[in-house]
């Protein structure tokens, strides 16, 4: 798959999930953020040595800092 179609499909994927989230109660997607923010704090240190990785990465192609 090219990346348009990645896109285009990633896209569409989102606009549905909207929808289906728009109907839902206020209570079950303050429980789905609650959710989300406890993964992230439980990942966070795999995350930022990813970023890291990342950084380190963009700095031997030349990026800035701030990309």
């Amino acid at each position: 798959m090219d990346y348009l179609s990645e896109l285009s499909s990633k896209g569409k994927n989102a606009k549905q999930a909207g929808r289906k989230l728009a109907t839902l109660s206020t209570a079950i997607k303050n429980q789905a953020l609650v959710s989300m923010a406890d993964a992230l704090e439980e990942k966070c240190s795999i995350i930022l040595a990813a970023n890291a990785i990342d950084v380190e990465n963009g700095k031997g192609k030349g990026l800035s800092d701030s990309l």
